[in-house]
């Protein structure tokens, strides 16, 4: 497992608009690991990092952010408090289930007060959008 997210972290120290993270707790580690195993999870730069949305905030301030570019690729972040980022990858269309799928698992399965999370929800096109309560 180090030894993937350390490639994750080379590859955003070399292709980067943002600072790379040097601290990285346990959870991210995790949350890492999953999308990273991801069907089609792909290692990319971080220039869209700043347009993302929040969709998860971790308790120590970890954050998981989403974003669809004009393309209809489907791009993925997370960064720590400060907002280092840890993570930077993207699906292709093809894949574009997996990852909304894989993201709402990470939401569910990391969120530790229902007040932390964005809710989301998966519509029938396959896009990630905010739940309404």
């Amino acid at each position: 497992m180090f030894e993937e997210l350390g490639k994750a972290i080379d590859y955003i120290n070399g292709r980067n608009a943002v600072n790379p993270a040097l601290d990285i707790n346990p959870e991210a580690e995790r949350i890492v690991k999953k999308l990273l195993n991801t069907p089609g999870m792909t290692l990319t730069n971080t220039y869209d990092f700043e347009k993302a949305m929040p969709i998860l905030k971790l308790k120590e301030g970890t954050v998981l952010k989403f974003y669809k570019n004009s393309f209809g690729v489907k791009h993925v972040f997370l960064a720590n408090r400060l907002g280092e980022v840890i993570f930077a990858g993207f699906v292709g269309w093809i894949h574009s289930y997996g990852l909304d799928k894989a993201v709402k698992q990470i939401c569910e399965e990391f969120s530790q007060q229902p007040s932390n999370r964005v809710y989301i929800e998966i519509s029938s096109d396959s896009e990630l959008v905010p739940y309404e309560n």
